[in-house]
């Protein structure tokens, strides 16, 4: 059986990527800061929440009419009232809430080029790189000589080279074997 850590992670990450792809981030977290605040204010919500006579879809409604979320937040909602884990949900709701604020933080991005870039370039670059991150990016250009031709981007741990130096280090790297 899961840690209560590892499961309120896990369960905190797929609630993320739902409510990114159902397009209603924002919506999910104040719905799940709002269950989390109406559960904390009652220790008698809190026993009918995790009674286990009460079937848990009548629990679930009751949470649902006392703090209306999105499909997303009831969905977890539900979850935690089946496993009888809704002690989870402030760690599940902060998760949710460093993900979305680390998703909107921007990355910031150096471009390496054996010639100065215009700044058409450097614009092209950043929605690029800001559409393939799905963040905002701040781009920032050094002209190398050993770069020799193309360009090598780097964004955190991610480097992409397409530098005519980093095609010969690949090729000698193939020879070697």
């Amino acid at each position: 059986m899961k840690s209560g850590r590892a499961l309120a992670h896990q369960l905190a990450l797929a609630a993320y990527r739902q409510a990114e792809s159902a397009g209603d981030l924002d919506a999910t977290v104040k719905a799940l800061e709002q269950g989390a605040a109406v559960i904390r204010s009652s220790l008698t919500l809190r026993q009918v929440l995790q009674h286990p006579a009460i079937p848990v879809a009548k629990r679930s409604a009751l949470l649902a009419r006392l703090a209306p979320g999105t499909a997303t937040s009831d969905d977890l909602l539900r979850v935690l009232l089946d496993r009888r884990q809704l002690s989870l949900l402030g760690q599940i709701q902060r998760s949710v809430r460093a993900m979305t604020e680390a998703r909107r933080s921007s990355v910031a991005v150096r471009v390496e080029s054996a010639s100065a870039l215009s700044k058409t370039d450097v614009s092209r670059i950043r929605e690029v790189m800001a559409a393939a991150l799905k963040r905002p990016v701040t781009v920032s250009v050094a002209v190398r000589a050993d770069v020799i031709g193309g360009l090598r981007i780097k964004a955190g741990e991610l480097v992409v080279d397409g530098s005519v130096a980093g095609a010969f280090d690949r090729l000698a790297a193939q020879l070697a074997r």
